[in-house]
């Protein structure tokens, strides 16, 4: 009679050994993304900027060693651009469940570290990102590292990456502030975290910064 299957051959523990590349991003229907860039364009151009940095990003995701990509999408993912990049990309098209910023990441982090061994969030909107940058960031959390951020110019964070859920970095955050970065290395280091930080990148939020789009 053969014996049971060892955990490690089981499917769930395989697919634990994989890592998870999830991008945050919002609907792109006008009125509904980069609306602080109103104030100097239409809605829809601004849709527009918002769904060609979206491309860039999964582009630039899929030029990097991630297994698996998941596009997370607030408020819903039934838009045409979000289906047709779904196909192109080979991702799976999610939808993120939370009161603010810093629930909804959260979550996708809890589900994702469910089932990959090591995961990594970011946005759509980082005009320098690169594929290094996330080969960097999955490596150093092979290695043994707790917590990787992506530092922003705006004060922010570009990605985060992880191996195991900690809440307390996505609790009391004054997200959309210039505190972000600061807090959460505050958190980290409360925490008693190992951290690692990527090159600092630039987002697109604001009209000052379109000029390096």
């Amino acid at each position: 009679m053969q014996s049971a299957p060892t955990p490690t051959n089981l499917p769930g523990s395989i697919i634990k050994q994989k890592t998870a590349l999830l991008v945050f991003t919002r609907t792109p229907d006008p009125g509904n993304v980069k609306t602080r860039l109103l104030s100097v364009m239409d809605a829809p151009r601004a849709a527009a900027i918002q769904a060609g940095l979206l491309q860039r990003t999964l582009e630039t995701a899929r030029a990097s060693t991630t297994d698996d990509i998941e596009l997370w999408c607030t408020p819903t993912t039934q838009h045409p651009i979000l289906l047709e990049l779904e196909g192109r990309f080979s991702l799976t098209l999610r939808t993120q469940a939370g009161a603010g910023l810093g629930e909804r990441m959260c979550f996708a982090m809890e589900q994702a570290l469910e089932r990959y061994r090591h995961v990594a969030l970011i946005g759509s909107d980082c005009m320098d990102l690169a594929a290094s940058d996330i080969d960097l960031a999955l490596e150093q959390l092979a290695a043994g590292t707790d917590i990787v951020l992506g530092p922003a110019l705006d004060g922010g964070y570009y990605l985060i990456g992880l191996s195991r859920l900690y809440r307390q970095l996505f609790a009391g955050i004054e997200w959309g502030t210039d505190r972000v970065l600061e807090q959460t290395r505050e958190r980290v280091a409360q925490l008693g975290l190992k951290l690692f930080e990527l090159p600092v990148r630039r987002d697109l939020d604001r009209p000052g910064d379109l000029r390096y789009l």
